[in-house]
């Protein structure tokens, strides 16, 4: 495992993962074992296993462009499902987290937001800026 950014033990007690959790993360990505053991070593350490950060790079060719043009592919990374696991347990606790006790998030805050997607932000988007085109804020 990397190690810890920091080299002191958190004064807090981290809680182990619970089944609720599993269960969203798998749901999430349709995989069949767990782990909550490691999970929980993970979260009480603040270590995340290495080959957990590797990933394998796919080209996926686009539609009717030419095969010798860079932009007639679409790379994506191929990640550790166990490590996306683990990545959707503490994005949802870090969003509960802030939900009840951290700071008030911003109005155009839409990540870790439950309810909140890619296309309320493209809509927030799109009317802030024809709002500015419309006053006249855009030269």
């Amino acid at each position: 495992m990397a190690p810890s950014s920091s080299s002191k033990k958190s004064e807090t007690s981290i809680p182990l993962t619970s089944e609720a959790e599993m269960d969203v993360a798998l749901v999430r990505l349709r995989a069949r074992r767990t782990a909550p053991g490691l999970f929980d070593k993970c979260l009480s350490t603040g270590q995340f296993p290495k080959p957990w950060k590797m990933g394998r790079l796919c080209l996926l060719r686009k539609g009717s462009r030419p095969p010798n043009c860079p932009s007639a592919y679409r790379p994506i990374v191929l990640m550790n499902e166990t490590a996306k696991m683990l990545e959707k347990i503490l994005a949802a606790r870090l969003g509960q987290h802030l939900g009840e006790t951290g700071p008030g998030l911003a109005k155009v805050q839409f990540r870790l937001i439950a309810g909140c997607s890619n296309l309320k932000a493209l809509n927030s988007l799109r009317a802030l800026s024809a709002e500015a085109v419309s006053s006249e804020d855009v030269h």
